[in-house]
């Protein structure tokens, strides 16, 4: 399971990217324990829009 949500992320990345916030407040206000997290979805989302955020299921690796 994963530890944030697709709506938090999107909720948090909205707020930094329009807000007034940086990362270290906004990781504050919602106690989260490093602004990596937050710092790696903002990065996700200006590569590759909102489908970054969203959650993978289902995805199977060949190795071979």
């Amino acid at each position: 399971m994963a530890k944030y949500s697709e709506e938090f992320k999107i909720k948090l990345v909205t707020k930094y990217l329009y807000g007034n916030l940086g990362f270290q407040s906004l990781t504050k206000k919602y106690s989260m324990p490093s602004t990596s997290p937050l710092r790696n979805w903002v990065s996700t989302y200006k590569a590759l829009g909102m489908d970054g955020l969203k959650r993978r299921k289902g995805i199977l690796l060949n190795l071979n």
